[in-house]
C-alpha cells in the first residue's frame, strides 16, 4: 500500500511542482532572516574599516592686528598609533563571527524548511492513505451487501462494516484539513504569498533512508565558530583598550607671516602636546572591555558542552528513528498489507467472519500511520543535525 500512495503522490507533478531543494532555494532569497544576518555582515564590515579609521588632521587659521598677522597650522592626532593594529584584527573577528551567524541563519531556514516540507508531504501522504483505506473499506461493504443477500451473514456484522467505512470517511476528512494547514506553513517557511496555492510537492518522506547511511558532519560548527570570533575579538579588544591608555602626542607644524618688519619671512611653527591623564586614566574603559572578554570567553566554552550534547543526542535521534522507519517500513507495513489483503480474500470467500478483516485493516491502518510518524520524524531529526552543523544543504 504504501509504494501505491507513493506512486500516487509522484504521479500528481504539474509545472507548479516543489522539491526540497528548491523550496530551500527560495526560503534562502525570500527569507528576512536571511537577509537581516547579510546585513549584519555589511554592518562587520563597515565596523572593521572604523576600526582601522586615522582620525583626519586639522587646520587653523587666524588673523590678528598684532604682527605677524597671518597663522596657519595643521596638527595630527597621534592617539590611533599603538592600538589600530589590534582595533582592526578585532574587526575582522568580528567579520568571521557575522559571515558564521550569517550561515548558520541560513542552516536554521534550511532546517525550517525541511521540517515544514515533510510534514506537508507527510498530510499529502495521509490524505492519499485515507482514500485508499476508504475504497477498501468500501469493497468490504459492497462484499458485506453480497453476504448479506445470500444469507451468509447478519444486517449486524453488514453494519459493523459499514460503520468502520464511516469512520474512514472522517479520517479522510481530517486529513484533507492537515494537508491545507501544513501546506499554509509551508507557504511561511518559504515566504510565499499566502494566496499562492498549494504546490505538488515532488519527493518521498523515505528520500535518503537506507541502512548503515553515514552521518555528515560538515566542518566546524557554525555556532563554535561564532563563539570562538566573538572571544578572540573581545580579547584583541582588551589589548587595544590597554594600548590606548598610553598618553601621545598631537604634532602640530605651521607658519605665521605678515610681519610688516620682516616683509616677505613666514617664521615656521613646530610643536606638539600630549594629554594628561589626570581626572580620566582610561581604567572605565578597560574595565568593559576586560568583562566582555570574560562574557565572551564563559560563553565560548557553554557553547562548547552545549554543542557537544546536542551532538550526540541529534546522533542518536537520527540513528534510532532510522531504525524504527526501516523496520516498519521494510517488515511491518508489508506484513499487515498481506495479512489485510488474505483476510479480505478469505472474508470474500466466506472463509471468515468479518472481525479478523476489520482487526487487519485498523492493524494496516495503524502500522502505515506509525510508518509514515516514524519517517517525519526521521526526516526531522535530519534537518536537526544539519542544522547543528551548519548545513544548508
Amino acid at each position: 500500500m504504501l509504494l501505491l500512495l507513493i506512486a500516487a503522490l509522484q504521479a500528481g507533478q504539474s509545472p507548479d511542482s516543489l522539491a526540497l531543494s528548491d523550496a530551500i532555494r527560495l526560503a534562502l532569497a525570500r527569507r528576512g532572516a536571511v537577509s537581516a544576518a547579510g546585513a549584519r555582515v555589511g554592518q562587520a564590515r563597515g565596523a572593521e574599516r572604523q576600526a582601522g579609521t586615522i582620525s583626519n588632521p586639522v587646520a587653523r587659521y587666524s588673523y590678528t592686528d598684532d604682527a605677524p598677522r597671518q597663522h596657519a597650522s595643521a596638527e595630527q592626532s597621534l592617539e590611533w598609533l599603538l592600538s589600530r593594529g589590534l582595533s582592526r584584527a578585532a574587526g575582522r573577528a568580528g567579520v568571521e563571527s557575522a559571515l558564521a551567524d550569517s550561515a548558520q541563519q541560513a542552516a536554521e531556514v534550511a532546517a525550517d524548511v525541511r521540517g515544514a516540507y515533510f510534514r506537508a508531504l507527510l498530510a499529502e501522504t495521509g490524505v492519499v492513505q485515507a482514500t485508499a483505506q476508504r475504497a477498501l473499506a468500501d469493497s468490504l461493504v459492497r462484499i458485506a451487501d453480497h453476504r448479506l443477500k445470500a444469507g451468509d451473514i447478519s444486517q449486524y456484522e453488514r453494519d459493523q462494516v459499514a460503520l468502520e467505512a464511516a469512520r474512514i470517511g472522517l479520517l479522510e476528512s481530517g486529513a484533507r484539513e492537515a494537508s491545507r494547514s501544513s501546506h499554509a506553513d509551508l507557504r511561511r517557511a518559504i515566504a510565499l504569498p499566502a494566496d499562492s496555492g498549494e504546490q505538488v510537492l515532488v519527493g518521498t518522506l523515505d528520500a535518503g533512508l537506507r541502512p548503515g547511511e553515514p552521518l555528515e558532519s560538515g566542518s566546524e560548527p557554525l555556532a563554535l565558530r561564532m563563539a570562538l570570533s566573538d572571544s578572540s575579538a573581545a580579547a584583541l579588544r582588551v589589548r587595544a583598550t590597554s594600548l590606548g591608555r598610553v598618553p601621545l602626542p598631537t604634532l602640530e607644524a605651521g607658519a605665521d607671516w605678515g610681519d610688516p618688519g620682516a616683509p616677505g619671512q613666514a617664521l615656521l611653527v613646530i610643536g606638539l602636546s600630549i594629554p594628561l591623564p589626570l581626572w580620566n586614566q582610561g581604567g572605565a574603559n578597560q574595565a568593559v572591555a576586560a568583562g566582555q572578554s570574560a562574557e565572551a570567553s564563559a560563553n565560548l566554552r557553554e557553547v562548547r558542552a552545549t554543542f557537544e550534547a546536542e551532538r550526540q543526542a541529534a546522533a542518536a535521534h537520527v540513528a534510532e528513528s532510522a531504525a524504527r522507519a526501516l523496520a516498519l517500513r521494510d517488515t511491518l507495513a508489508p506484513a499487515a498489507a498481506e495479512l489485510r489483503r488474505r483476510a479480505t480474500l478469505a472474508y470474500a470467500a466466506g472463509e471468515t467472519g468479518v472481525l479478523p478483516v476489520l482487526y487487519t485493516l485498523r492493524s494496516e491502518r495503524e502500522l502505515t500511520l506509525d510508518l509514515l510518524g516514524a519517517l517525519l520524524a526521521w526526516q526531522l531529526a535530519v534537518a536537526e543535525w544539519n542544522r547543528l552543523h551548519g548545513r544548508a544543504e
